[in-house]
């Protein structure tokens, strides 16, 4: 049995075991809100649970907007337990799983916000000590909450917590591999990489990771346009005004076809016809993608998908693409994947770059002869319309570009990939 609460505390739903506390739903009926209640069972022995206490008592004397609030903590004989706030539900380590990572917009300013956070922590001479994605709650419509106070420390040093941070944050956007999140997620400046790996390093405490965050130029201020002067704003209402007046006035006029000056009837509609001027890729200077020889994988169907469109991976132009099929249902459930196979010659790359619809998940694998397993050497999404990762030096073989999940459009389960660039 649950150590017991106070009357205002009433259980819902059971969420599961985290480490060796127990986890629930609750409601507070005195404020009529949700709670987390964690309880620490009779198996613990004293000093674990002493040791529980005096951790969730140390972090609840700090208040931050990314810290979860503790509401009540008590213990007993049968055990311990802490009550504290409701952030949705979801973790990181949720979000990981299911292959959601945070969105490019909101990561800066939680992941800045969650430093400063254990920032305050280690200030006021506390240690955390259990950082990791299932001890964030990550839930829609709620700030970044550090919470799992009370787990057994794993580490005991301000450095080591900071460490413990910057794995976590990089791998909320990776989804696991050890790649610069920048190369994952084409919205992120390459300074956040160089911040997560000095943090990692020791060389970057808590607070200098949340002013390195917070200093990293953000996806929109590289995207935003230059706000116009006021002389150019009063010069495009005269225009607009003068447009407005010339056809007012050639509504009242009658129409002569050979004058362009007046509004056209209603009924001579002309529509010309549209063009696309193709994107051409712009690459880094020096950057040449090296030659390769693509081949549609699809075993565990007709053995073709579009082949007639592979030689679009490598025109350079962006405008064209490589389309997969359309499925009446997610991959995973009728058949485990599709993908295209790549052949270098005995060139060994060193970066991969794929762009395609936003959505779409994949692997990388390598392997030396056909008859070999594949050898799975990154994964994850694209998110912004691209993502590239590194890759490990393997000369020779074959590359495998695995798709394990489509974007859902009118209906469908499709994806198209415009470009695939393996770099030296």
């Amino acid at each position: 049995m649950p150590t017991r609460l106070p009357d205002r505390y009433h259980l819902q739903v059971r969420l599961g075991r985290h480490n060796d506390l127990e986890e629930w739903l609750a409601i507070d009926s005195a404020l009529d809100r949700p709670v987390l209640v964690r309880f620490l069972g009779p198996e613990a022995d004293t000093h674990r649970v002493a040791a529980f206490l005096e951790s969730v008592r140390s972090c609840a004397s700090v208040q931050h907007v990314h810290l979860a609030e503790v509401y009540a903590l008590g213990s007993d004989e049968t055990g311990a337990y802490v009550v504290s706030e409701w952030a949705g539900g979801v973790t990181l380590e949720d979000r990981v799983h299911a292959g959601e990572s945070i969105p490019v917009d909101e990561y800066l300013p939680n992941a800045a916000g969650l430093a400063e956070a254990l920032a305050m922590l280690h200030g006021a001479g506390r240690v955390h000590g259990a950082i990791a994605a299932d001890a964030i709650q990550f839930s829609a419509a709620h700030p970044a909450k550090l919470g799992g106070f009370g787990l057994p420390s794993t580490v005991h040093h301000p450095s080591e917590d900071t460490a413990a941070l910057a794995s976590t944050l990089q791998r909320a956007v990776t989804m696991g591999p050890d790649v610069p999140p920048s190369h994952v997620a084409a919205g992120l400046h390459p300074s956040i990489d160089t911040a997560l790996d000095a943090a990692k390093g020791g060389t970057l405490d808590a607070g200098g990771l949340a002013a390195a965050l917070r200093s990293a130029p953000s996806p929109s201020a590289r995207t935003r346009q230059p706000a116009w002067s006021w002389t150019w704003m009063t010069l495009g209402g005269v225009l607009i005004a003068a447009a407005l007046v010339l056809a007012i006035a050639g509504l009242a006029l009658q129409r002569d076809p050979d004058t362009p000056f007046l509004a056209p009837g209603g009924v001579d509609r002309v529509v010309s016809p549209s063009t696309t001027t193709p994107q051409q890729s712009v690459l880094p200077v020096g950057q040449t993608p090296l030659a390769f020889q693509a081949a549609v994988l699809d075993p565990f169907g007709d053995g073709i998908e579009r082949d007639e469109e592979l030689p679009l991976l490598s025109d350079g132009n962006e405008a064209t693409s490589w389309r997969s099929e359309a499925y009446s249902q997610p991959l995973g459930e009728g058949k485990p994947g599709v993908g295209v196979s790549f052949t270098l010659g005995d060139t060994a790359p060193g970066l991969i770059e794929v762009i395609g619809s936003v959505g779409i998940r994949f692997e990388i694998g390598w392997q030396s002869t056909p008859d070999e397993a594949w050898e799975r050497l990154a994964w994850g999404a694209i998110r912004t319309g691209e993502a590239s990762f590194p890759l490990p030096q393997r000369p020779g073989g074959t590359w495998r570009l695995w798709i394990t999940d489509l974007p859902l459009v009118d209906g469908s389960h499709q994806g198209a990939i415009q470009e695939v660039r393996f770099l030296p």
